[in-house]
């Protein structure tokens, strides 16, 4: 069934169209929802495996750091970023559910699942907003760090302050665009199918 050509003819009739037919619409506008929030649970579900992956760097950087306690103090601060993002996410991504039934919830189901994605996208949106400016000055650090220049003697250095204040100035706004271009190109078209789906349903209903 073409579901957009089924639906766009019932719209322009006025839904003078018989039970069988609105039940065989409502059928397919619900198989294609289940297959949209399918995918977007299997890209969230990539996204847990790559923090999780960072932190498994992070760890391992650590145990490879711990006679250097200001370089340890940074990559606490990355870990615990990649952490408390990872919860959020993981929490969100439990909350998605592919296996619903055809029923009269199947609306207000459907209008959840695009909430719950759209949470976890508006969370990561802000994570980044406030991280990429930590990641940012806590990069040029470590390499300063790396050198053998204490923590304590970078926060005093104008020249560092400088510096770091342009990579926050360019880099921060970059990695948030960045983030946004590719989130954008694996949820984008999905959440947009899925909202549309959800309006074919109201007008059905």
């Amino acid at each position: 069934m073409d579901l957009r050509k089924e639906w766009q003819q019932l719209h322009q009739e006025k839904f003078n169209y018989s039970s069988i037919n609105k039940e065989s619409i409502m059928n397919a506008i619900y198989q294609e929802s289940t297959s949209t929030v399918s995918k977007l649970k299997y890209r969230l579900k990539g996204k847990l495996y790559w923090i999780t992956f960072f932190i498994t760097i992070g760890a391992i950087w650590m145990l490879f750091s711990l006679d250097t306690p200001d370089l340890l103090l940074i990559q606490g601060v990355f870990l615990t970023a990649y952490l408390l993002g990872g919860i959020f996410i993981g929490l969100e991504y439990r909350k998605l559910e592919v296996g619903f039934d055809l029923s009269d919830q199947t609306l207000p189901f459907m209008k959840k699942q695009a909430q719950i994605m759209k949470r976890a996208l508006q969370f990561e949106k802000i994570w980044g907003l406030l991280f990429f400016p930590i990641a940012a000055v806590g990069g040029l650090a470590v390499g300063n760090i790396s050198k053998g220049i204490a923590l304590s003697e970078l926060w005093r250095d104008p020249t560092f302050l400088l510096i770091a204040l342009g990579c926050v100035a360019i880099l921060a706004p970059l990695g948030v665009w960045l983030s946004d271009r590719l989130n954008d190109k694996s949820f984008g078209k999905l959440l947009k199918e899925l909202q549309d789906n959800i309006r074919r349903m109201e007008d059905i209903l």
